[in-house]
């Protein structure tokens, strides 16, 4: 009886120790599922705060590209164009374009967060006074009808300096 006895209370902490452990085992498991949800809900709101903002910086450099390429495109058109009245038309798109460069290369300014874009973006910075001053004075000569030195400018000089602001976005 004794023997019974003792192996009957043997078994009952048997039975509450791994009761307990069970017990724990299932919290523990609770707490690394809910753990892992959470985690994946943080992931997940920041890989869309991370796909929207480049999204819009994609959108925002497809801007700059076009804006760039359009001022410069209206500033080759008033050396290709004998009409000094569509030469007119096509300097204040030239003016135009140039603004919109500038709006386009702020909205990206202010998105930009990581050191490797903020140094992309100063390497652009540097290439501008020099690219806006040959534009300008190419826009100049062809008012004057002076062609040849604006070509001269173009192929020259200012085509390259095109190329490596284009290259940065």
């Amino acid at each position: 009886m004794k023997f019974s006895h003792h192996l009957h209370e043997t078994h009952g902490r048997q039975i509450g120790v791994i009761t307990a452990a069970f017990g724990i085992l299932l919290a523990g498991m609770v707490l690394v599922v809910a753990n892992g949800m959470w985690q994946n809900h943080r992931l997940q709101v920041e890989l869309k705060r991370v796909t929207q903002d480049l999204g819009q910086r994609l959108q925002i450099a497809s801007d700059l590209l076009a804006a760039a390429y359009n001022r410069h495109q209206t500033m080759i058109s008033q050396l290709l164009t004998n009409d000094p009245f569509e030469r007119d038309a096509l300097m204040m798109d030239y003016h135009k374009w140039g603004n919109r460069v500038g709006e386009a290369r702020n909205a990206l300014r202010e998105r930009l967060d990581d050191e490797r874009s903020l140094k992309l973006i100063e390497r652009q910075d540097k290439l501008i006074p020099r690219t806006v001053e040959l534009q300008d004075r190419v826009v100049e000569l062809a008012a004057r009808d002076e062609l040849e030195p604006a070509m001269r400018i173009v192929r020259n000089e200012l085509f390259d300096l095109d190329r490596q602001f284009d290259r940065v976005i």
